[in-house]
């Protein structure tokens, strides 16, 4: 299982154990991870969130789009604030 598999896994069940039913993101975002492992990215940028949101062979006027990108910017906030970023300045 990849960082981003176990991430989205923790991610999910935090926002359930919230009681949000999720039922776009639960079935939305295990395909994103999949499509981000398949094309070899690690981490979720706005070029590959764009690329699968868009890939969706959706009607003129669909919403697909919209709800593929509104559940990866969810995840995408979530693993923001769940990185760790060491303060500069830690070794000195």
């Amino acid at each position: 299982m990849s960082a981003l598999s176990r991430a989205l896994s923790d991610y999910l069940r935090l926002r359930r154990s919230f009681g949000h039913e999720l039922a776009d993101a639960h079935r939305l975002l295990p395909r994103f991870v999949d499509h981000m492992e398949a094309i070899g990215v690690e981490f979720v940028t706005i070029d590959a969130a764009v690329a699968w949101s868009l890939e969706a062979n959706a009607p003129p006027g669909s919403t697909v789009p919209a709800r593929r990108m509104m559940a990866v910017r969810g995840f995408a906030r979530y693993l923001r604030a769940s990185t760790h970023v060491p303060r500069s300045r830690l070794l000195d």
